[in-house]
């Protein structure tokens, strides 16, 4: 570890030190919002991105993974859920997010 701490400040440089004169400025690639979540995304980001939320099946009923369950935004603000079934065995929630949702559960 020494030798990586050592190296990295030995290689390191100041961004003022780097020649950035070459880079174009318009190269700069596409962003979009996402509908769901209002964020800034890489255009070809997108795709990916949209797995981050879970499904809507029914007003009520979204389907969704592990990714899901662990993103507490889309559980709570913007879907509203306020019960999670699962039937994986190897996907459990950590506590602190199940103590996250059962107090916004108990705040609404």
């Amino acid at each position: 570890k020494a030798i990586g701490e050592k190296k990295d400040l030995e290689e390191s440089k100041e961004i003022g030190d780097i020649d950035l004169s070459q880079i174009d400025p318009t190269a700069k690639r596409e962003r979009v919002k996402c509908s769901r979540c209002e964020k800034d995304v890489l255009e070809e980001d997108m795709a990916s991105h949209m797995t981050a939320h879970s499904s809507e099946i029914l007003p009520w009923l979204f389907l969704g993974g592990k990714r899901n369950l662990e993103n507490d935004q889309e559980l709570t603000v913007r879907t509203n859920i306020t019960h999670v079934l699962n039937l994986a065995n190897d996907v459990n929630p950590h506590q602190d997010t199940v103590d996250l949702v059962t107090k916004y559960n108990e705040e609404r």
